[in-house]
Parts: C-alpha cells; structure tokens; sequence
C-alpha cells in the first residue's frame, strides 16, 4: 500500500509540472499563432484535431484495454503474461497505424465539405497529411510506453513530456516569427511527437527488457477474453471520442470554421484548466488497478470518497475561477475581437464543470474496465450529440451545440456510470456521488456569483489588475471551499496521506 501510494502522489506531481508547463506554453504559442496566422488557420487547425481524433478513436480504446490487462500479472509479477501480452499488442498497433493510415487518406476527398472557410486555403491537403502523419506515428511506439504507465511510472514519461514540451513551443514559436510557414510548425510538432516517444520507448525498453527480448504468445483463452474487451472498449471509445471530436466539426458545418477559431481559445482555457485536476486522477488509474486487484469492495470505496471529495473542492475552485475570469483573460491575451458573448462562455464553462466533477468515475472506468458494461450509453451520448448539435446549431448557432453538448452528457453517461460503478464495485447505491456532485454545483455558482460581486471593485483592465481580481477569487473560493470540505474525514484522510508521502517522492529513480 505505501509503494502505490508513493508511486501515485509522484505521478501526481510530475504530471502537474508536465501540464503546468505544456499549458503556459500553450498560450505563448497560441499568442503567437494568432498574431501570426490568424483566426481562421487556427479554426481549422482544430477541426483537424478533431477528425484525427476521431480517426483514431482514442486508440480504438486499445490503451485503457491494454492497461487494464496488465494490472493483475504486474500485481502478481507473472512475467510470461506480461511478455505474451506485449508481443499481441505490438502486432495489433502496427495494423492500428496502418488503418488509420487508410481511413485518413480515404476522408481527403470530403475535405472541402468538411472545412467551411469564406476564402480558398492554399496548402490545405499538405496541413492535413502532416497531422496524419503526426498521428500515425505515435501508434509505433504506444506498445512500448504503455508498461511505464500500467506499472504506475507515468511520471517517467511526464520528464520526458516536460523536455519535449519545451523544446517543440520554442522552436515552434521562432519558426512563426521568422517564417509565419504553417507546413514548418507542423513539422517541428511532428519531430516533438517522435523525439517524446522515442525517450519514453527506450527508457521502457531498459527498464522491461525481458519483455521486448522474447516472443511469447498469447494462449488461445487469454485471446478470446482480450479481444472480447477490446470489442466492448472499441465500442465505448469509439462512441467516446465522437462525443468529444463532433462538436467542433458540427461547428464548422453548421456555422462556419471561423467561429471554431473563436471558441478554440475558450476550449484551450478550459480544457487545460480540466487537465490540471484531470492529471491528479489520470496519475491514480494504475494504483486503483492495483487496488481493485487486491482489496474488497469496501476499500475501493473508501478510495473512491476521497478522490470525490478532491474532485469536489478542485471543480469549484477551477469552474469558479474560470468562469468569473476567462473574459478578460481572454482580451488581455489575444484581443477583444475574439470574445463570445456571455452566454455562450456561461455554456462552455457549464460543460467544463461536468468534465471536472466527473473525473473519479473517468478514472475508475478505466481501471476496472467499466466500459464493458456501459459501451452502449457513449453511443447514444455521440448520437444525441450529432443530432441535437446540428439542429439546434442550425437554429441557435454556436449556443446551439454547447446546449447539445452538454445534454447528451446529462442525459447518459452522467447518471448512468456512477449506476453501475456503485453497483458492481462499491455493492451501494449512487446517492453519495449525485448528493456530492449538488453540493458542487451549488458551491460552484455561489462562488461564481460572489466572484463577480468582487472584482466589480477592481475598476480598469491590465495584467496587473487581472492578477489582483486572480488573487481575490482564487483565495475566497478555496476560503469558502474549506468552510464547506474542510472537516469531511475524507480530506482529513488525503492531507495525512499527503504529509507522509510528498517527501518521499524524491527518492523514486
């Protein structure tokens, strides 16, 4: 138990100073990318990582399926397992890249349609392939980097994301400067991408090499179970990332890929704000596969209490924050131009608090495998998405889709998850984690209003202000997240934890 727990608060850490420094220099780059390149390259920019994304559909939900597998023969330190399952899976992600290879290439006809700009833009097929390739090219190594991570070492390809990291914006950001070539950036990204999972693979190489220096193979039940899971998270990821992918391709069809431009900004604020407390959960996956492993029902729970109540106080001092300070951010950063109105950032951040507050049962679905039983509610959460996002961005426009966004979540997964999870591992009712999930949202919007209340005292607009109205909202929220979360033994748990592990973490190679 002190071995995952040390491993976990270090996968914590590095994995925060590895989004904390990708997310500044995200915006750096962003900055420069729309000085340079303007609103529209970057609108289409983010369709395209839309399509691949669903291209790629997550890895066919081959990652969390190959992690889930190795957790019970890591536990047990079967290495014949580990190294049959390592062969199978090498096999199945060459052929992965070779699909998605396919389908990429075979979407470039329908290019046009799909990317809705009021001009021609040159060189839109050559953009495209360069974020195939991109893509294409991280599923050779995947097989490979997937053990740090299943063996809760996900902080050793966190250094090597921070390295990477670094050096892809700088470079990325004097190409701009010097060329304002869209094709270089792109080909500096492609290095990054290469340069990361080239480190990761061959530190996985030297740290696992019994694995990689035999074939063994798979038995012909172990076959079938796999394949079987691979089936129901194929199903499950698939329906996943179109949910997730659709909204911003739904926006260029409907409106146009400017106005994707536009909300880009906002979703770069956003998601990289969810990814700060997604890090914290993402980094416990492997630990509560191990957890499931070896412990009873009542154990996971109680693990399961304590992450709620993190996830609870971090919602509403992320979405509260968020929310009240993301507009003038937003101007001070890259112009009043590329502001939306106020309805339409209260939607975005409305969706930004399900993904937050939802991140216990993200991770608990994945290390119990809990898309087995719920591939199908993704499905119809991508259906009502599709659906509902064309109709409504017909009639409403960009509101349009956030609204249908965010109800095929409500109407879903929201509810249908926590059902089945509480079920099967806990043996309870869901009561505690919807009462949890009202208690934050309540705190959520009296916070936000309270956090309008206060900057209105804060009278002209600079970065110096900004960080004063920061301040102001970041300290009274946490303030009045500690009178609400404070006493609950669940946090008491997490601070003492926390005090007997955070010295520790130094000593991990």
């Amino acid at each position: 138990m002190a071995s995952r727990a040390k491993l976990a608060s270090a996968n914590i850490i590095f994995g925060l100073i590895s989004n904390f420094v990708t997310i500044v220099l995200g915006f750096v780059s962003r900055a420069v990318f729309i000085q340079v390149l303007g609103a529209e390259l970057l609108g289409i920019e983010a369709v395209f990582t839309s399509l691949i994304q669903m291209l790629s559909l997550a890895d066919l939900g081959l990652m969390s399926v190959m992690t889930f597998s190795y957790y019970e023969p890591l536990a047990k330190n079967d290495r014949n397992q580990l190294k049959a399952l390592t062969c199978f899976y090498r096999k199945l992600y060459c052929g992965i890249a070779l699909v998605i290879a396919v389908l990429g290439t075979a979407i470039i006809p329908f290019l046009p349609y799909i990317v809705n700009t009021s001009t021609e833009i040159p060189n839109l097929l050559i953009f495209y392939l360069l974020f195939l390739a991109d893509t294409v090219i991280s599923y050779l190594f995947v097989y490979r980097t997937t053990i740090l991570r299943a063996d809760q070492k996900n902080f050793i390809v966190a250094r090597y994301q921070i390295i990477t990291s670094i050096a892809r914006t700088i470079s990325q950001i004097i190409v701009l400067l010097l060329t304002a070539n869209y094709v270089l950036y792109l080909l500096v990204r492609i290095a990054s991408t290469i340069l990361w999972n080239f480190l990761s693979a061959r530190k996985a190489t030297k740290d696992y090499s019994d694995l990689f220096s035999e074939k063994v193979s798979l038995s012909h039940q172990n076959k079938i179970e796999i394949l079987d899971i691979i089936k129901s998270g194929l199903i499950y990821k698939i329906s996943s990332v179109f949910l997730t992918s659709t909204t911003n391709v739904v926006l260029s069809i409907a409106v146009g890929a400017i106005t994707v431009g536009y909300l880009a900004n906002y979703n770069l604020i956003a998601t990289s704000v969810v990814q700060l407390e997604a890090i914290v959960f993402t980094n416990l996956i492997a630990s509560i596969g191990n957890l499931v492993v070896l412990e009873n029902a009542k154990t996971r729970f109680s693990v399961f209490k304590s992450m709620m109540a993190v996830a609870s106080w971090l919602t509403v001092v992320l979405v509260t924050c968020t929310t009240v300070l993301c507009h003038s951010f937003i101007i001070l950063w890259v112009g009043g131009n590329y502001t939306l109105p106020l309805e339409t950032e209260v939607l975005r951040m409305a969706w930004m608090f399900f993904e937050c507050i939802m991140q216990p049962i993200f991770s608990y679905r994945e290390a119990v495998g809990l898309y087995r039983k719920t591939k199908y509610v993704m499905l119809v959460a991508a259906i009502i998405n599709v659906v509902f996002g064309l109709t409504l961005g017909y009639i409403w426009g960009i509101n349009g889709v956030l609204a249908a966004a965010i109800l095929s979540r409500v109407l879903t997964y929201f509810w249908f998850e926590p059902k089945i999870l509480f079920k099967d591992y806990f043996q309870l009712k869901p009561g505690f984690f919807f009462c949890s999930v009202l208690l934050a949202f309540i705190a959520t919007a009296f916070c936000t209003l309270v956090g309008i209340v206060a900057i209105g005292y804060v009278p002209n607009l600079s970065w110096s202000t900004w960080i004063i109205e920061a301040a102001i909202i970041f300290i009274g929220t946490n303030f009045i997240c500690a009178l609400i979360f404070w006493r609950r033994p669940e946090i008491q748990q997490v601070l003492k934890t926390l005090k007997s592990l955070l010295h520790k973490t130094s000593s991990l190679n």
